[in-house]
């Protein structure tokens, strides 16, 4: 599904990418991701490291990116544990791709979302479907997002809250940690407000939601005030853009 026209999300379960085909870890890593690969010994941690790559190489063939004769093996996506503040990035050869990448998963699904668009960053998150605990939402939501949940109770759950926390951070950070309670999500009628570190950032970060398949997906974009075009302010629509509602709308794995 394209969210806007420089941001674009593809989802894929696991089963529909041939994770234990033989030739599948040579076929789509570069020489460094296939040395990372195979320090992994969960199996677990190998199909989440493999389907993102796989996605998300595919991802940039789609956007034009990378030619539709490049093997896939001369792409290399670097990434650290999003908590240290590092951004996964894109090699090509020894050339860094404009590109803003972002990749989360399940455990047999894999969501990536992408924008070669100067100044946006992307962030997406996949979680289960699930209820979390009170403590949970003691712990992490602020407030604010605690009364709204309640007053949404019908329409929002926890889950979908703390995915949408997940995306905006992975979108707007500038290296910091993440600090659950620095990002809060208010849905309203009109769209969904957005804070970070105590500032409303919504005229620059858009964040979206659905729920399919036993999961919910968030994405969001930010527009780097540093690389603000000129005409960003008459041209909100090439961000990400939330429905007149704020109920997470449905959505089928053909339709993402």
């Amino acid at each position: 599904m394209i969210v806007s026209a420089q941001c674009d999300l593809r989802y894929a379960p696991f089963s529909d990418l041939q994770l234990q085909r033989s030739t599948t870890g040579t076929d789509w890593l570069s020489q460094d991701e296939l040395e990372s690969w195979r320090t992994f010994r969960s199996d677990v941690r190998r199909n989440t490291f493999l389907a993102g790559r796989i996605l998300a190489k595919r991802l940039l063939r789609a956007q034009h990116c990378t030619a539709w004769f490049t093997a896939p093996s001369q792409i290399t996506i670097c990434s650290n544990n999003v908590s240290s503040g590092v951004r996964p990035y894109i090699k090509f050869g020894e050339n860094r791709l404009g590109y803003s990448l972002s990749i989360s998963h399940t455990c047999d699904a894999v969501l990536v979302g992408g924008t070669n668009r100067s100044g946006v960053s992307v962030g997406v998150d996949l979680v289960e479907m699930r209820s979390l605990s009170a403590g949970f939402e003691r712990s992490w939501l602020t407030d604010t997002e605690i009364a709204l949940l309640h007053k949404n109770k019908d329409h929002l759950t926890v889950a979908d809250i703390w995915a949408m926390k997940e995306a905006v951070y992975k979108a707007v950070h500038n290296g910091e940690s993440f600090a659950p309670r620095n990002v809060e999500i208010c849905p309203e009628p009109d769209g969904i407000i957005v804070f970070y570190r105590g500032k409303d950032i919504s005229d620059r970060c858009k964040v979206r939601v659905w729920r399919f398949r036993g999961q919910i997906a968030a994405v969001a974009t930010y527009q780097r005030l540093d690389k603000l075009p000129k005409s960003h302010f008459d041209n909100h629509d090439a961000l990400v853009t939330i429905p007149s509602t704020s109920v997470p709308q449905t959505l089928s794995r053909n339709e993402l």
